[in-house]
C-alpha cells in the first residue's frame, strides 16, 4: 500500500521521543513500566537528526543495546554523518564504537555495510562495516578497529559464513577501484586476532556484481550460497580450496533464510515456509507452510515469528505450531519497527510528538528527503517538496514521478506518476504491498529518484539511497 499526503503547511520543527518497551512474550500482559533506553528523531529545516537502538543482545546476564545516531542534510549530501554505540546495562555506560560519514553516497562497491551484520565469537562481537572498516568489541567493552588503510594487514571486509569451526572471509586486496578481493578460511577463535589459514579460489566466472556474500553449510563440502546483487540461491561446493556453484536452486529469492538440520526456513509473500534439502536429488522437497497469513512488519528467528501491525503484536511459535501471544496495541503509539531477541520483543514506543508549523508559506525549493527508517523492512517513508514556480498567487500543477531502482539501475517500482500542486508530500513504500512492483526485492541497496517537470519545460531531479534488510 502507498499512502500519499499533500500538506501545504510546513513543519519548521518536528520532534518525536520515546523509549524501548520490553515485552516478555511468555507473559499474557504487557508491563508498560518495563522500559529501557530512549530514542528520538528531530526534523529541523532541512536536517534530520535521529538516535535509535537497532540491536539488543544478552550475554551472561548483561544486556547490550546497540544503536546509531545520524544526521542527514537534505541539501548537503556529503555532510551526512553516522556514529554507532553500545550500552552496557550492567555498568550503565554508553560507548561509541564507530563514527563515519556515508561513504556509499560517494562510491559503491561489494560488501558495503548494511549496518547490523554482527557475529558472536568466543569473548566478544564482530561488527562488520564493509569497506568502511570493522571492529571487535570484547566483554570488557574494549573496542578494536580494523580497516584496509590501517596497519592491520590483511584486512577482511566481510564474513561470508561459517565453515566447520572456522569462517570464510572476504579480504580487500587493495584500495583500487574497481576493487579486488581475496578469500580465506580463517580462525576467529582468538578474536580480535585473526589467523588466516587457507586461501580459497572462486572457481566460476564472476564479475563485479556476483561475488559471494553468504554461505551456510549443509554437510562437509556442500553449502547454500547467495551472491552480491543477485536474488538467487545456489548450491555450492567448497572443496580443495575452491568454491564452486553447482546449480541454481531458487530464482528470484528475496527472503531472509537460514538452514537447520538440512531444512531451509524462509518467507514467501504472506507465508513462512520450511523445505527439506534432499542430498540425493540436490534440491528442495517436502514444502511445509508453517504460517500462512503474515501481516505488517515481521521478523523470525530459529523458533518464533513476530508480526507488528498498527493495533497488534502477534508472536507465533512455528516449531510448536502454536500462538504464543497476541497483544492489543490500540493504546500504545509505536514506530513501524521492533527488535526480536527471544523471549522478548522490544517495541519503539512513541511518548511525545512536538510539531511547530508555519501555516502560510508555500515551499520555495525542490527537495527529496532521506527515507526513514533507513535501513527498513518492510516499509519506509519518503518525503519531498514541490516548489511554487509561478510568480503570481495561483500555484501551478507540475508532473511528478517517484521511482525505485536496484543497484544495477533497473526500475523496480513506480510510487508516483501524476500532476501535483506545490506542497509537501509523504509517500509510504511497503515492499510487501506494491502492486506494480516487477519482482520481489532482496536485501540490499536501492535508489529512489524524484523528477518534477513544470509548465516551462524545466526539470528537477534528485536521487537518494535506501537500504532494505530482511
Amino acid at each position: 500500500m502507498i499512502l500519499n499526503f499533500c500538506n501545504n503547511a510546513f513543519a519548521q520543527v518536528t520532534e518525536r521521543k520515546g523509549n524501548l518497551l520490553r515485552i516478555d512474550f511468555t507473559k499474557p500482559e504487557i508491563d508498560l513500566c518495563d522500559t529501557l533506553w530512549s530514542w528520538f528523531d528531530k526534523r529541523e529545516a532541512n536536517t534530520w537528526y535521529s538516535d535509535y537502538a537497532r540491536r539488543i543482545l544478552n550475554r551472561d546476564g548483561v544486556g547490550y543495546i546497540f544503536g546509531y545516531e545520524s544526521e542527514f542534510n537534505d541539501y548537503i549530501n556529503y555532510a551526512n554523518h553516522e556514529s554507532y554505540y553500545f550500552y552496557n546495562s550492567s555498568t550503565q555506560t554508553k560507548k561509541t564504537y564507530f563514527g563515519l560519514g556515508f561513504p556509499t553516497d560517494i562510491i559503491w562497491e561489494p560488501y558495503t555495510s548494511i549496518y547490523d551484520k554482527l557475529y558472536l565469537v568466543n569473548e566478544g562481537m564482530w561488527f562488520l562495516f564493509g569497506v568502511s572498516g570493522n571492529c571487535f568489541i570484547d566483554y570488557a567493552d574494549s573496542v578494536h578497529y580494523f580497516s584496509w588503510y590501517s596497519n592491520n594487514k590483511p584486512f577482511f571486509t566481510d564474513i561470508i559464513g561459517k565453515v566447520n569451526n572456522n569462517y570464510l572471509l572476504a579480504v580487500k586486496a587493495d584500495s583500487a577501484f574497481p576493487p579486488s578481493y581475496d578469500y580465506y578460511i580463517a580462525d576467529l577463535s582468538n578474536s580480535p586476532n585473526v589467523e588466516f589459514l587457507t586461501k580459497v579460489k572462486l572457481d566460476y566466472e564472476y564479475d563485479y556484481y556476483h561475488l559471494p556474500v553468504r554461505i551456510q553449510q549443509i554437510n562437509d563440502s556442500l553449502f547454500l550460497m547467495t551472491n552480491e546483487s543477485s536474488s538467487s540461491i545456489f548450491l555450492a561446493e567448497l572443496k580443495d580450496t575452491s568454491l564452486t556453484p553447482l546449480k541454481e536452486l531458487k530464482y528470484n529469492f528475496a527472503s531472509d533464510w537460514f538452514v537447520e538440520n538440512n531444512d531451509i526456513y524462509f518467507s514467501s509473500g504472506k507465508h513462512l515456509i520450511k523445505e527439506e534439502f534432499d542430498l540425493v536429488s540436490q534440491s528442495f522437497t517436502n514444502q511445509e507452510i508453517l504460517y500462512s497469513d503474515i501481516k505488517g512488519s515481521f521478523s523470525f528467528d530459529y523458533q518464533y515469528l513476530v508480526m507488528l501491525t498498527t493495533d497488534s503484536l502477534i508472536v507465533f511459535d512455528y516449531k510448536q505450531k502454536e500462538l504464543k501471544n497476541c497483544y492489543d496495541l490500540n493504546n500504545i503509539k509505536h514506530l513501524d519497527a521492533f527488535i526480536l531477541n527471544a523471549s522478548f520483543v522490544y517495541l519503539q514506543q512513541i511518548k511525545t510528538i512536538t510539531d511547530l508549523e508555519d501555516q502560510n508559506k508555500l515551499p520555495e525549493q525542490f527537495s527529496l528527503s532521506q527515507n526513514y527508517p533507513n535501513p527498513f523492512n518492510p516499509s519506509t517513508t519518503i518525503e519531498y517538496t514541490i516548489p511554487n514556480v509561478e510568480t503570481g498567487y495561483i500555484p501551478s500543477l507540475q508532473h511528478v514521478t517517484l521511482k525505485i531502482y536496484d543497484i544495477l539501475g533497473r526500475e523496480v517500482a513506480t510510487l508516483v506518476n501524476e500532476e501535483q500542486l506545490p506542497g509537501k508530500y509523504v509517500v509510504r513504500f511497503d515492499v510487501t504491498q506494491i502492486s506494480n512492483m516487477r519482482y520481489d526485492l532482496p536485501s540490499g541497496i536501492y535508489f529512489y529518484t524524484l523528477r518534477v517537470d513544470d509548465s516551462s519545460l524545466r526539470s528537477e531531479l534528485q536521487t537518494r539511497k535506501m537500504v532494505l534488510t530482511k
